[in-house]
């Protein structure tokens, strides 16, 4: 513009001002647009993946699952997850953009010169295709190693997290925490390597965007003084070398994540396509007038090298009976509640509802039937009000209440500051091993069941308050069938009937007053009040 005004001439660079001004606006926008729309595809994708993989997952608890750590699962769920999202964002919208942006760059290049164009499209191909193959062969190995040493990582953390307690007490912390360091160095090892992969990459295409527009320009510049080009032309030419580069220079590092991509995929696929142990007939049988359950000489084992759990086991509970299963630790007594609900299939004999075998009932609908406190309950790091409504999310204040009177709790949350609102923290750490029983407790009276399944109800509960729980619990069950397995023997005069398990066997049977009078196995142990280990 100086040069003009000295020379006298007018020039109207106001109009080139506001295209080039509209034009980095509307690059800015673009750019923030395909940011917009390329993320909310992915976080999209994504959980609608996670949400894909947890009902693939959901059946396979716990026959499957219990083979594999918490942390692993975890780590599927959240880091092999994320890492899928790199292919759609990383290399396949990437990859279609280039070969796109290619095809118009070399129709449009080719209108100026055709050697020139030929040159562009050898280097892009170089660059975009050469490279990342060799970035993709390098990366592969060691991405997958990343992968699994990430996994390594992230599931002894979670198990140092889990343990802390123990790890300290049994000053054992040290170690554990030297062999949490050695994974993380082995994690930071291979990402220095990878890092190194994509440092290489990117300097070859640095190279490979100079040493091309070098040779435009030895192409180009004879052109220009011959006149077949525009001076202006060169200089576009060259901005538009430069800007393609740009296209394929993601690639490069890109096609390296293939590998660790490849490996969380497998990941995810391998648990997800995992066979169901667990199936449903494709017509249910409806929900019956009345609930009579048997076990018609049931055996049951945990995993094929182990010995039976249950061997040959027949017994009767009818509705509205109460009936006690005892025995000693290991007598298979808690495997009769997973075969109950169908979380695990018999091995021998069979389960009957009113006759007709547990195979033809849905495992949704027998849950629905079935209140369960399992031996060892999962309270949810939230309030107490919400771990209750676990159970049935739509209960009233009123029926929390209720509920938490017949488990013997009230007193214990009228003296908390925030009530049923009080935070139970993770693992329930901030109440009572009792105090968590008895919540527990609560929740499963909190369902509509026709049949309540307590697996040792009463632990670590002191024997007066044991005895009143188990006392509001059998008038709170009505008419309604109970099932309590246990090993302690006081009040067992509240029951129709005692199973005695031995060695996963049935080896008597009867009320209180018969298993005495038949100066048996029962009637040797009553007198401890406690089966033994």
């Amino acid at each position: 513009m100086a040069i003009a005004g000295l020379a006298g001439v007018s020039m109207n660079y106001f109009s080139p001002a506001a295209v080039i001004r509209a034009m980095s606006m509307l690059r800015t926008g673009g750019r923030y647009a395909e940011r917009l729309v390329s993320h909310e595809t992915t976080f999209r994708l994504l959980a609608s993946l996670r949400h894909w993989f947890f009902l693939r997952i959901e059946p396979l608890a716990p026959a499957v699952l219990e083979d594999y750590r918490s942390g692993d699962v975890f780590g599927r769920i959240r880091g092999d997850i994320d890492n899928l999202d790199n292919f759609y964002l990383r290399i396949f919208v990437p990859s279609i953009v280039a070969i796109s942006a290619t095809a118009i760059l070399f129709w449009v290049i080719s209108g100026y010169s055709v050697l020139f164009a030929c040159v562009f499209l050898l280097a892009i191909v170089l660059t975009g295709v050469v490279l990342p193959g060799w970035t993709l062969r390098e990366g592969a190995v060691p991405g997958e190693q990343l992968v699994a040493a990430q996994s390594q990582l992230r599931t002894g953390a979670i198990d140092a997290i889990q343990g802390m307690d123990e790890l300290i007490v049994s000053g054992a912390d040290d170690a554990y925490f030297d062999t949490l360091r050695r994974d993380s160095e082995a994690v930071i090892d291979l990402q220095d390597r990878l890092a190194t992969t994509d440092a290489h990459g990117k300097a070859l295409v640095v190279l490979a965007t100079g040493l091309t527009v070098w040779l435009g320009l030895f192409i180009l510049i004879p052109a220009v003084r011959s006149e077949q080009i525009e001076p202006a032309d060169l200089a576009m030419l060259a901005l538009l070398l430069i800007a393609a580069f740009e296209i394929v220079a993601p690639l490069p590092e890109a096609f390296r994540q293939y590998g660790a991509i490849l490996a969380s995929a497998r990941r995810v696929f391998t648990l997800a396509d995992t066979p169901v142990p667990l199936t449903d007939p494709d017509t249910p049988l409806p929900k019956p007038a009345r609930l009579d359950w048997a076990f018609e000489t049931v055996s049951f084992r945990y995993q094929s090298d182990h010995v039976n759990a249950l061997d040959a086991v027949s017994f009767h509970l009818g509705a509205g009976e109460r009936v006690a299963v005892v025995g000693s630790t290991g007598s298979g007594k808690s495997s009769v509640i997973q075969l109950l609900t169908k979380s695990r299939l018999p091995l021998a004999g069979q389960i009957t509802l009113n006759n007709a075998s547990l195979d033809h009932y849905a495992a949704e609908d027998l849950r629905a039937w079935i209140a369960v406190v399992p031996q060892k309950a999962y309270l949810f790091n939230t309030t107490v009000a919400e771990n209750l409504r676990v159970a049935k999310p739509t209960a009233s204040n009123a029926e929390l209440d209720a509920v938490c009177q017949t488990a013997q709790l009230m007193p214990f949350i009228a003296s908390l500051k925030d009530g049923l609102q009080t935070q139970t923290g993770e693992q329930s750490v901030r109440i009572s091993k009792g105090q968590a029983r008895r919540l527990t407790i609560a929740r499963a009276l909190l369902r509509d069941f026709d049949l309540l399944v307590m697996d040792e109800p009463t632990e670590g509960l002191d024997a007066n308050t044991a005895a009143s729980v188990m006392d509001t619990v059998m008038q709170a069950v009505g008419d309604r069938s109970l099932l309590v397995i246990t090993h302690q023997l006081d009040g067992l005069d509240r029951f129709d009937r005692i199973l005695v398990l031995e060695n996963g066997r049935v080896v008597e049977s009867g009320d209180l007053a018969t298993l005495l009078a038949q100066q048996g196995v029962f009637s040797r142990l009553y007198a401890n009040k406690v089966f033994g280990s």
